[in-house]
């Protein structure tokens, strides 16, 4: 059954992940991943650290569970939004075939997956699909974006964005203290513009912070014709996650002060140029990270940058 997942899980990712790395590469991380999740159906310490924090369920409601459905087996677990535990949601973590997650199939895996956690009653279930459209879904079934995998190598970034399209930015290191603090008025302005958006877009936390710190860059951004006041910030971590190998964008937040000017999109091509003037190897990296599918500001500085969705997690529940 492991093997199976795993075959199933490399089948379905984004066909840029399997160009970008090599398969063997690829096949050892995510079987790290599966493994992990696997071993969530036994472990009553992590089931216990999680119904730690809600309000509701028991340990043993927390688990993952493997469901046998719609000739496949899938492996799932529940999952809280947000961290509230008003807002469960099933995840469908891996299955032993590939088209028991599409039309006729999926809604019968979703119905179950729903049905395996009566201590929440999940209104609705999370799935991976690659590329940016929605698994198809028979009538009387809806999905929605949850969050798009938003990704391109450096080299792509260069190759994607002329220079001319965006303002002239330096990048210079910031300390943790000082970029926290920045992030805070960074997002306190952004509230003021878009009090229903900043809702669903949470700044980083330390810890985050401090691993980009260690094993990234903390990036002030300055823009050319302003350049004693930082215009943003950009953290970044360079990570080896799941099955990628590259720099994830952790953080990335403006001054109120600089909204509209595309100083974010300049600095991901700044630190693109940067890493690659460093070492051509770096061309081939992937710079990676998650953007809700609602912040579409957040996603045109991407596009702009060079980065595309290569990979959308879609909600998908029945229609009421």
């Amino acid at each position: 059954m492991r093997d199976a997942m795993l075959e199933a899980d490399l089948s379905m990712l984004p066909e840029a992940v399997r160009r970008w790395r090599p398969i063997d590469q690829i096949r050892a991380a995510r079987a790290i991943w599966i493994d992990q999740q696997l071993a969530w159906c036994d472990d009553r310490t992590v089931a216990v650290n999680r119904a730690a924090s809600m309000m509701v369920g028991a340990p043993r409601d927390f688990l993952n569970v493997i469901i046998d459905v719609a000739d496949a087996k899938t492996l799932c677990g529940i999952r809280h939004y947000g961290g509230d535990g008003n807002r469960p949601f099933v995840d469908l973590v891996a299955t032993t075939d590939a088209a028991a997650w599409s039309g006729e199939r999926l809604a019968e895996t979703a119905a179950a997956a729903m049905e395996a956690y009566p201590a929440f009653e999940p209104p609705m279930v999370r799935i991976p699909v690659a590329g940016p459209d929605a698994p198809p879904l028979p009538n009387g079934w809806h999905a929605e974006v949850d969050q798009a995998l938003v990704a391109a190598t450096l080299g792509e970034m260069l190759d994607r964005t002329p220079e001319v399209d965006l303002p002239k930015v330096t990048l210079q290191p910031a300390e943790v203290e000082e970029a926290l603090l920045f992030m805070a008025d960074c997002y306190d302005a952004f509230q003021d513009r878009d009090a229903a958006m900043q809702q669903n877009v949470r700044p980083s936390g330390r810890d985050e912070i401090e691993d980009c710190a260690k094993g990234g860059r903390v990036l002030y951004l300055f823009l050319e014709d302003e350049p004693n006041t930082p215009a943003g910030l950009l953290c970044v971590q360079r990570l080896d996650f799941q099955a990628m190998d590259g720099w994830l964008v952790v953080e990335e937040c403006g001054a109120g002060w600089a909204s509209g000017r595309r100083s974010a999109a300049a600095a991901q091509r700044t630190f693109a140029q940067t890493l690659v003037a460093e070492d051509q190897a770096n061309a081939s990296l992937p710079v990676f990270g998650t953007i809700m599918g609602e912040n579409e500001p957040s996603l045109n500085t991407a596009r702009r940058a060079g980065r595309g969705v290569i990979g959308v997690m879609w909600f998908v529940g029945l229609n009421t």
